[in-house]
């Protein structure tokens, strides 16, 4: 009788650990090019640390006329309770109009400073990732 509680007690976690295996949300990679058409989104998904004072700011966004952010929202790594964990932030972008434009990202201490990413200048910061977006008709 011991070896079948023991058993049903080993079925039990091992699907616990399924369970959650399952919980941490995978995110699609990202693409140096996009191509979409007016009027449709895209993702880019983006490492950040939120507890160090940095953040990913989007510094060439005064610049942008064919997409606009419509969104962003940030996924942490771990349990909710994790100080420091991390995560991904997510960043959903429409296009607005026929064109070429590039996503210039940099992490840059925003939170620490409290300072809007448009603080920093384009010229003055160190590029993490860069993208570039056509938008047609």
């Amino acid at each position: 009788m011991r070896s079948l509680t023991s058993i049903k007690l080993l079925f039990f976690a091992t699907g616990i650990l399924f369970a959650l295996a399952g919980c941490e949300k995978k995110f699609e990679e990202n693409k140096d090019t996009y191509e979409i058409m007016v009027g449709e989104t895209f993702t880019i998904n983006l490492g950040e640390n939120l507890s160090t004072g940095y953040s990913n700011c989007w510094i060439n966004k005064l610049k942008a006329g064919s997409i606009s952010l419509i969104r962003s929202e940030h996924f942490r790594k771990g349990s909710y309770d994790c100080n420091g964990c991390g995560g991904t932030t997510v960043y959903t972008f429409k296009g607005i109009a026929e064109g070429i434009d590039t996503i210039i990202m940099a992490n840059l201490p925003a939170i620490r400073d409290q300072k809007d990413c448009s603080a920093y200048p384009e010229d003055s910061v160190r590029i993490d990732k860069k993208f570039i977006i056509t938008v047609k008709k």
